[in-house]
């Protein structure tokens, strides 16, 4: 695990330079805090894309035997692709296995690259049951419109009868 200068060099590249009035000590209350209340995991991943070394919850995701020194992307399948950055990049919601979803950060730092992984599970699946209410009621709107246009069509037929018997 890095230690906490390392963390707190780590915040002014991920934060900016916004953060470098911050003590060490805010800092390290900031990573506390953040750590217990978020399922953090990472890889620390060299220059030559080779494995370096992890921490967190790797078994939640099913990264299992993970080897240092081999290339990450034979060992972590959803980083195909997304290796060397040059900045930042993040993969919002991403489904890592069946059961679990994680905002994923890719962060270029010191000759390599951190790759932070957020547990968003239950958030992501409260969006899934909210996306899921929001198609259901456009699916009553739009048959709802239909039921309204053809109660119109009928009425209008029914003025036209009326109006050829009367």
């Amino acid at each position: 695990m890095p230690n906490l200068n390392h963390i707190f060099s780590f915040y002014l590249t991920v934060l900016g330079k916004n953060m470098d009035t911050i003590s060490l000590g805010i800092a390290n209350y900031i990573y506390s805090v953040w750590t217990t209340e978020t399922n953090i995991t990472y890889l620390y991943i060299d220059s030559y894309e080779n494995l370096v070394n992890w921490g967190g919850s790797i078994h939640q995701y099913g990264l299992l035997d993970l080897t240092p020194g081999l290339p990450v992307s034979e060992q972590v399948s959803f980083l195909e692709g997304f290796l060397p950055v040059s900045d930042i990049q993040v993969l919002r919601f991403l489904s890592i296995n069946e059961e679990q979803s994680a905002d994923v950060h890719i962060v270029p730092f010191d000759n390599g690259t951190y790759v932070l992984m957020f547990d968003t599970t239950s958030e992501y699946e409260q969006q899934q049951k909210i996306q899921q209410q929001i198609n259901d009621l456009k699916l009553i709107t739009y048959q709802q419109n239909q039921l309204i246009r053809a109660l119109e069509q009928t009425l209008q037929e029914e003025k036209r009868q009326c109006l050829l018997y009367n």
